[in-house]
């Protein structure tokens, strides 16, 4: 027998951000459409067809608030096949005090996995630390205050000086572009979002997300690791096309232009974050 909930009180003490960012998360709702001022309205549509609605109260003072959130309660249950009591837990959780239990997890996962941890001064955020890997890289792991129920993984590469000298030297403008739409297109295949198409390049980020709703410890370290992954396709991206322009410049005896040798890039690229341990969790 599932619950069913009734209590007025406890369904208006839930927050229609709560409910709007939990079905802007699911796969199975779609936005549909607004009402001004009113509310905002919300589809599912089962494998048979049926058509199911749930209108988002956008103000507390309705008289109809408690109401709409049980149906909204009620509704997530059928279409999930659970009751509505775990419906409602999963709604109820404050931002903050769901945010902070998911800040310990991580701090407690990193410990595990033996990652050096400092802390990241930034006003931007509500949770920000820097996480060094056993392998060496760091990863930046936040949450923006604007970001409720959402966490960042982040590398950001600057690149250092001798990098662009190299770049500048072997790559010309087009050649560059090309090598940055295809490490663009490598990592969004691997589900990483980039930034950083400006040219001359000088820098680039790559980010992965994991929300609160699927945030496990499997789930939190691979989304890591693939930022580290990714990072590590764009180095020895840079590296082969380096090594082959460097190469073919060799051959073109027409140009007076003195090439960089292999043991120079490599020198180049080392100030790059070290890529090259075993990307995997402690065993």
């Amino acid at each position: 027998m599932k619950v069913r909930i009734e209590d007025k009180e406890a369904l208006a003490a839930l927050s229609w951000e709560l409910l709007k960012a939990y079905l802007d998360r699911s796969a199975d709702w779609a936005y549909s459409e607004d009402i001004p001022g009113k509310a905002l309205v919300y589809q599912h549509t089962d494998k048979t067809g049926r058509l199911r609605e749930i209108v988002v109260p956008i103000r507390t003072d309705f008289a109809d608030y408690a109401s709409r959130m049980g149906d909204a309660v009620g509704t997530l249950a059928r279409v999930e096949d659970r009751s509505e009591l775990d419906v409602y837990d999963d709604l109820s959780n404050s931002p903050a005090e769901t945010a902070c239990k998911v800040h310990q997890k991580i701090r407690k996962w990193l410990a595990e996995e033996r990652w050096g941890v400092r802390e990241v001064d930034d006003p931007k955020s509500v949770f920000n630390v820097m996480a060094t890997l056993p392998s060496g890289p760091d990863v930046n792991i936040f949450q923006y205050k604007n970001h409720i129920d959402c966490i960042t993984l982040s590398q950001h590469l600057h690149y250092p000086d001798e990098l662009q000298a190299a770049f500048d030297q072997l790559l010309p403008g087009d050649l560059l572009r090309d090598l940055v739409w295809s490490i663009y297109r490598d990592v969004s295949m691997m589900g990483i979002e980039f930034s950083g198409f400006d040219t001359p390049s000088t820098e680039m980020t790559l980010r992965a997300y994991v929300y609160f709703d699927g945030l496990t410890k499997d789930a939190f370290i691979q989304r890591v690791l693939l930022t580290v992954r990714a990072v590590a396709l764009t180095i020895r991206t840079f590296s082969r096309a380096l090594e082959a322009q460097s190469s073919a410049e060799k051959l073109d005896l027409s140009r007076e232009k003195r090439v960089l040798s292999r043991e120079e890039l490599r020198t180049i690229l080392r100030a790059l974050p070290r890529t090259d341990g075993p990307l995997t969790i402690a065993g």
